[in-house]
């Protein structure tokens, strides 16, 4: 074997590496089908809360496995008025982008959320973070939350578990919401990559030894 063959081989188990560790986001728009791909939580909807007040809790919050930090979390009572949302949704009090930190132990390869806004009509912007990488949804036609919340759940692949989230309206007078916030453990989360690893540099150090024995011929 010449020296560029073995730089191809050593290109292609580093391409095989790469690609043990990807994974696909699988996106359910059915709060009942993203249930059904694996064991999650009871929804945490914020219900503990008053429905007739506005609500200002602590930033940072942590609640049901999840840290809250937008920086002045709120949330809007179902009856509170003007805005009488569907239920007790959660939001920024500042009109900015929703943010939370996903526990990660255990790790969670399941997350979902019911969305919408309030005030303004807006989009919403939706993106979550895995430790292998970041996943944007942009421009999501939320309902307002005073007749509805849209569903969104995504499921990671093996080795894969959820990190943060952040929702945002794309409107300077909205605020989006979130609520019924889940959790969970889908039932393909085997994790084979850490023996799959282990054998890809097993091969890795088997072609340097070749190499090394070919050039001291």
């Amino acid at each position: 074997m010449n020296r560029n063959g073995f730089i191809f081989l050593m290109a292609s188990a580093v391409f095989a590496i790469t690609a043990a560790t990807a994974s696909a986001m699988t996106v359910y728009i059915d709060r009942a089908a993203f249930e059904s791909a694996g064991l999650t939580a009871s929804p945490y909807g914020f219900q503990e809360f008053s429905t007739d007040a506005l609500t200002f809790l602590p930033n940072p919050h942590t609640q049901a496995g999840v840290t809250y930090v937008t920086g002045d979390n709120l949330v809007i009572g179902a009856n509170y008025d003007p805005y009488r949302p569907i239920s007790n949704v959660f939001c920024s009090n500042l009109v900015g982008p929703i943010g939370g930190l996903v526990a990660t132990s255990p790790a969670r390869n399941m997350l979902g959320m019911d969305l919408g806004y309030l005030a303004e009509p807006s989009a919403v912007d939706l993106a979550v973070s895995t430790n292998l990488g970041e996943y944007h949804y942009d421009s999501l036609a939320v309902p307002p939350a005073g007749e509805a919340l849209m569903f969104r759940g995504f499921v990671t692949g093996a080795g894969e578990y959820f990190t943060e989230f952040t929702v945002s309206a794309r409107d300077d007078g909205s605020a989006a919401v979130i609520d019924n916030v889940t959790l969970g453990d889908a039932y393909t989360s085997a994790i084979p990559e850490p023996l799959t690893l282990t054998s890809l540099a097993g091969t890795i150090a088997g072609l340097g030894g070749y190499l090394r024995k070919r050039l001291a011929r």
